[in-house]
């Protein structure tokens, strides 16, 4: 819960064990570096059009960072 937004954790268990395994779970602590590398395990590809406006957002920078622009 270590995520802006992420308010809550869903549980989902058939029986005792597996409940008290999740509820475990939920003691962990990570450092930075353990998130970021679950982060970048994790990340979905960009796809359209959602990955559409970070891409012309890096072009049109790109123009403006021109001299001649």
């Amino acid at each position: 819960m270590n995520q802006e937004g992420i308010t809550s954790t869903i549980i989902g268990a058939r029986n005792l064990e597996q409940l008290e395994e999740n509820l475990g779970a939920a003691n962990i602590e990570m450092d930075q570096d353990a998130w970021n590398a679950l982060d970048r395990a994790s990340r979905l590809p960009l796809t359209y059009p959602s990955g559409l406006s970070p891409m012309m957002q890096r072009r049109r920078q790109a123009q403006l960072d021109r001299p001649d622009a």
